[in-house]
């Protein structure tokens, strides 16, 4: 029977609420349809506040040493890269023929003897 009964009570309360969205003769439109902006603001206040305050989440950032755990990752990753011997042959070629690139262009050549 409590049970019913607190099915009831919360039913009626949501209903409340909520509905119906357009006004009724005999309920209005319900509070919180009615009310929107005025939540709404209250919420983004709320919330820029107390749950994305730039200090907080400035505290939190220091605290976890988040900063410095992906730095320690994207050095140890960068490293790792830079070591392969296929990768450094690989750049070597793409820098050399962006050179060869660039210097065979006839707008680079005309313009080497007038800038000496």
């Amino acid at each position: 029977m409590s049970g019913l009964i607190g099915y009831a009570t919360n039913w009626l309360a949501i209903t409340m609420l909520f509905k119906p969205v357009h006004k009724g003769p005999i309920f209005g439109q319900g509070l919180t349809p009615r009310q929107k902006i005025k939540i709404a603001e209250r919420l983004a206040k709320t919330i820029s506040s107390e749950l994305l305050h730039p200090y907080l989440i400035s505290e939190y950032v220091h605290r976890s040493a988040f900063i410095q755990h992906y730095k320690n990752l994207w050095v140890l990753r960068t490293k790792n890269i830079l070591s392969n011997e296929g990768f450094r042959i690989e750049i070597q070629q793409i820098i050399l023929e962006l050179i060869i690139r660039i210097i065979n262009k006839d707008e680079f050549r005309f313009n080497i003897p007038s800038s000496i």
